[in-house]
């Protein structure tokens, strides 16, 4: 969970959605299966990558599984406009809500079309008034969490949970593994090949109102 900043500075209202306890923590719905204690709320990977990239200076205001954004009854029922939907309709309650800032996370999961229709969404949604950063893992959260390990070649590892448990002790969707490997994590150490994660963390940056640091890698190009 964000910090307010010391300096009294406007504080970045964030809107966060993913699809489950692992990036969201206790912010999830109870009934999906939390993996952390009751008492007081426990951040997910999200939170914890937006602390590596700002300390301080925001707060999330409302979290929202992928799964229960509503709906918009637009276009046609199919994968593409239902993701574009997903994506317009959660800008849409960013702004109802007074947040600055919209963080979001959907695996590709394999599906080409899923990545490129969020991102022109995200380019439509965007606005000076609202700063977006959605990303799509490649091929999904395990895979940013390998590359957060220094690993090479993630977004093509066909298990990433598998290699993580084996060869990292991060067990399968147990979010507490995952959390620490993302707090002993250095953004600079991640491989230049982990494109998705590299932009999206970009993007995040931009939205936490934050500098992006020259020691920062740059995603490989093609």
């Amino acid at each position: 969970m964000g910090r307010e900043s010391q300096r009294g500075a406007r504080v970045i209202r964030i809107l966060i959605s993913a699809e489950g306890s692992n990036e969201l923590g206790t912010r999830c719905d109870p009934e999906e299966g939390d993996r952390f204690p009751s008492a007081g709320p426990h951040p997910g990977v999200i939170e914890k990558l937006a602390e590596k990239v700002s300390p301080g200076g925001w707060e999330v205001r409302h979290a929202i599984q992928w799964k229960g954004v509503h709906k918009l009854r637009v276009g046609n029922s199919g994968i593409a406009r239902g993701e574009a939907a997903n994506v317009e309709r959660l800008a849409l309650r960013a702004r109802e809500l007074g947040c600055n800032s919209l963080v979001f996370l959907r695996d590709r999961d394999g599906s080409s079309i899923r990545e490129k229709v969020i991102k022109k969404e995200v380019d439509k949604q965007q606005s000076g008034k609202l700063r977006i950063a959605g990303g799509v893992p490649v091929e999904m959260l395990e895979s940013w969490l390998l590359a957060l390990k220094g690993v090479r070649a993630s977004e093509r590892v066909e298990d990433p949970a598998k290699l993580l448990e084996e060869e990292h002790d991060v067990k399968k969707k147990r979010t507490t593994d995952m959390v620490q490997l993302v707090m002993n994590s250095r953004i600079d150490r991640i491989p230049e090949d982990a494109v998705s994660l590299l932009r999206w963390l970009r993007s995040l940056a931009t939205a936490l109102n934050v500098k992006i640091p020259k020691q920062w890698p740059r995603p490989k190009a093609g």
